[in-house]
């Protein structure tokens, strides 16, 4: 069978519409030569057009539409996600998790790093940073500010989601708040935990 059509050209698509015929009808079509020429029709007959691969092939298609009005039906439940970074080359992992994610998603991303003022910076960092935010199609955001959690919370308003990478050891009793309670107590009000690889 050469007359095949990839599935990435159906995704690509606005609308399909689905013309439902019994393999009995589309057999009778192809019979009449309203599909192939006369000197195919036996053949095709004979070969893939028999009654039992119509059927399944109806019955996949069938299948394959439901799945996609299942996936047309439910909206993302926010239109954009903001990842805090740190200027640390570890966090390109991060921003690739949440570039495969926004794409499944179909939403925007935005890369946020705040820094402190007076702060040292490593600046190669921020540029491998930048550079995987560019590659995962994300805004890229710098900013300054002496409370880095209040900047985040900003810096998505009110409908964003952010996305924090979750502590990596326990909370001792006298250490300081993790950063997603600091960004809770910012205003926050929606948060994706991330728990490291």
């Amino acid at each position: 069978m050469r007359e095949t059509l990839p599935d990435t050209i159906l995704e690509l698509a606005d609308d399909v519409i689905f013309v439902d015929v019994t393999p009995a009808v589309l057999r009778e079509r192809l019979r009449d030569g309203k599909i192939y020429p006369k000197e195919r029709i036996e053949s095709a007959l004979v070969h893939f057009f028999r009654t039992e691969n119509l059927s399944a092939l109806r019955e996949l298609t069938v299948r394959e539409l439901m799945r996609a009005r299942r996936q047309r039906r439910h909206a993302p439940p926010f239109a954009r996600i903001v990842l805090g970074v740190r200027a640390r080359e570890r966090d390109v992992g991060l921003i690739e998790r949440m570039g495969r994610l926004v794409t499944r998603l179909g939403i925007e991303l935005v890369v946020v790093h705040v820094s402190t003022p007076g702060a040292t910076r490593d600046q190669n960092a921020l540029e491998v940073l930048q550079k995987a935010a560019r590659a995962a199609r994300a805004q890229w955001l710098r900013l300054e500010d002496k409370d880095p959690a209040a900047a985040l919370v900003a810096a998505a308003k009110e409908l964003d989601t952010i996305v924090v990478e979750s502590p990596r050891g326990k909370q001792r009793l006298f250490t300081p708040p993790s950063f997603a309670n600091r960004l809770l107590r910012a205003g926050a009000r929606e948060l994706i935990a991330l728990a490291p690889r």
